[in-house]
């Protein structure tokens, strides 16, 4: 059943991504690399639905069914073996290829953010990273951070967790994202416009088993050693095949991170 969950995502992206060019992508270097390599030539605006476009190419889909694979094997560790080899989202009705459209805002966790640090500008760096959540989540869980708050002022035994504190364990626990993988220190707001368009899958994150020695397991068939935890997930989460090529903003809780 998994196995063909994920074959069917595969499909539902292919098929999205061979019949309609996104705009919202041009400047995007490893998009037009794939509208390039499916037989697109520049300008490639003059594909856009609203320029009467002229028919895609016959070579499309099946590159756009190479790349299709290509991400759901990223997904699920298949393209790394030797490495983490974990599948993060749950195979099940929730998991499915869509187009994201505007007007809304998403955003990402990543480790820290140091302004001239020239990685977070790399099309390959967590700058510009896949995995995303909606800013729902970020509302619901900066609203209880805050319910929490207001009764710390009013019980200083209560709890020494600030704002900043509970977002970030809300989030971590939610994404389920292990503190190894991703240290939490920085986010990141992708507001898209009215008229943006961008293909993406959707899932909702599996809990994950972590180590409380931090001597995690590198796939999911190796024991975990000593004491362990779960961050519990179920939280849904957004994967970006291509980014958006602007100027994505720093958002930061009351108080900074």
């Amino acid at each position: 059943m998994q196995e063909e969950r994920w074959k069917a995502v595969t499909a539902q992206l292919a098929s999205l991504i061979a019949g309609e060019v996104f705009p919202s992508l041009f400047g995007n270097w490893d998009y037009e690399e794939f509208l390039r390599e499916g037989g697109l030539e520049r300008p490639y605006a003059r594909y856009a639905k609203q320029y009467k476009a002229p028919a895609l190419p016959a070579s499309l889909p099946a590159v756009a069914a190479k790349y299709a694979k290509k991400f759901t094997d990223s997904i699920q560790g298949r393209d790394k073996p030797d490495k983490d080899t974990f599948d993060p989202l749950f195979a099940d009705h929730r998991l499915h290829a869509t187009v994201l459209t505007g007007p809304c805002a998403i955003y990402r966790m990543f480790s820290s953010w140091q302004k001239y640090d020239k990685t977070f500008f790399e099309r390959k760096s967590s700058y510009f990273g896949h995995w995303w959540f909606r800013e729902e989540l970020l509302k619901r869980y900066l609203s209880r951070c805050r319910a929490i708050e207001a009764e710390r002022k009013k019980n200083p035994l209560l709890t020494k967790m600030t704002v900043a504190d509970c977002l970030r364990t809300s989030l971590r626990r939610g994404l389920a994202v292990r503190l190894d993988w991703n240290k939490f220190g920085a986010s990141r707001r992708l507001a898209l416009d009215p008229s943006d368009r961008v293909p993406v899958i959707i899932g909702v994150g599996k809990p994950m088993r972590f180590s409380r020695t931090g001597n995690n397991p590198k796939s999911p068939n190796d024991p975990i050693v000593g004491a362990s935890g779960e961050l519990p997930g179920q939280q849904e989460q957004i994967w970006l095949p291509w980014t958006p090529r602007r100027d994505l903003q720093l958002w930061t809780p009351p108080g900074g991170w």
